[in-house]
């Protein structure tokens, strides 16, 4: 399924239309049950008929909900467009799909920040036509960041091949790359999320993986449940 004008986009969007459930909240129902099948797509790089068509079909419940239109479909939080999304938003602390708007935590480099991501989906009929916006937050004035303001904006295409946690990961870190020298944030985002306390690492701490011999495995474990007394 391969769309190169716009025309051809309506059409197919209109033709999926006529299928999409009448109702609002079976639509809203539908629309969450695409949102893993175009992670499944983008992640393992397969099934792209499945992808496209979902991604159209997601367009489509977008265009019926709004009127058989897309104009001014993220208007408001009663748009058509945003009563889509935030219903198949991720959990906010968990990391969202590919076709799911969310808020988690990143560590990358001894950095540890907030990353916003928000697909652009609606209009497109490919998973390659889909636009996504990264927003990464500093939550520390004494890390380096990738700008002295504490925020930085990206926008992107879809990482092939990697989860949104990844993704974010890899933009971060050219990002940082980019740097001559270590930039620390002057400011540092102030309207704090409930969710965040739980996932913040007080200065002290850092957030390690590892693959242990299970007697050393048992000694990290017991290191956790210290630290966590304290957390």
């Amino acid at each position: 399924m391969h769309m190169t004008h716009s025309n051809s986009k309506l059409e197919l969007i209109n033709q999926l239309a006529l299928t999409t459930p009448p109702y609002k909240n079976d639509a809203l129902a539908l629309a969450k049950r695409l949102i893993p099948r175009i992670q499944e797509t983008i992640v393992s790089k397969t099934n792209e008929n499945d992808g496209n068509k979902c991604i159209a079909t997601y367009s489509a419940i977008v265009w019926t909900l709004n009127s058989y239109s897309f104009i001014g479909s993220f208007k408001n939080e009663q748009s058509a467009g945003n009563i889509v999304q935030n219903h198949c938003r991720s959990t906010s602390g968990v990391i969202p799909m590919w076709g799911q708007c969310g808020e988690f935590l990143l560590n990358v480099k001894g950095t540890q920040c907030i990353v916003k991501y928000t697909p652009s989906i609606v209009g497109s009929v490919e998973v390659n036509q889909v636009f996504t916006h990264f927003e990464f937050f500093a939550t520390k004035q004494n890390q380096p960041f990738i700008s002295e303001t504490g925020y930085r904006s990206h926008f992107d295409k879809i990482h092939f091949g990697l989860t949104v946690d990844q993704a974010a990961s890899s933009i971060f870190s050219n990002h940082l790359k980019e740097k001559k020298r270590p930039t620390l944030p002057k400011s540092v985002r102030q309207d704090i999320p409930s969710w965040w306390n739980s996932c913040l690492i007080p200065d002290g701490y850092e957030l390690v993986e590892a693959i242990l011999p299970k007697y050393k495995a048992f000694i990290a474990k017991k290191w956790a449940k210290e630290a966590a007394k304290y957390l």
